[in-house]
């Protein structure tokens, strides 16, 4: 059995992925139910907030297309953190064909670059706290 919350594991992982496609909330695909569900949360949250100038971290971030997401949605200045080379890289490339701006951080989450700490407005995750 393999560690699956190494970084040996994740770099394996995210170096023979495909990068996944944007997220389309408009879209009624059974697929696409879970990411209309939490964005939903996400508006009832943040309902009546500025979130334009607001700075968000998604920790675990390897190929994530909700960075731009919730950027285009609300307007957060996005980064993300991982401590894989190659899901850093995936994101940067998600970002870059999304024509979205943020900036992807290698590290550790429970070791953090010291610029990082108290920086954000809003630190979320999807799969790594958990």
């Amino acid at each position: 059995m393999k560690d699956k919350a190494g970084e040996v594991y994740w770099s394996e992982v995210w170096k023979n992925a495909e990068l996944q496609s944007a997220l389309n909330l408009s879209s009624n695909s059974l697929n696409n139910y879970p990411n209309k569900i939490l964005f939903n949360l996400f508006r009832r949250i943040f309902k009546g907030l500025n979130t334009s100038n607001l700075d968000l971290l998604e920790i675990g971030c390897g190929n994530s297309v909700l960075l731009p997401a919730l950027h285009k949605e609300f307007g957060f200045k996005i980064t993300g953190l991982d401590y894989s080379e190659f899901g850093c890289k995936q994101t940067e490339k998600i970002l870059e064909r999304d024509q979205v701006k943020g900036e992807i951080i290698l590290g550790d989450a429970f070791n953090p670059p010291s610029e990082l700490i108290e920086k954000f407005d809003v630190v979320c995750s999807f799969g790594v706290v958990e």
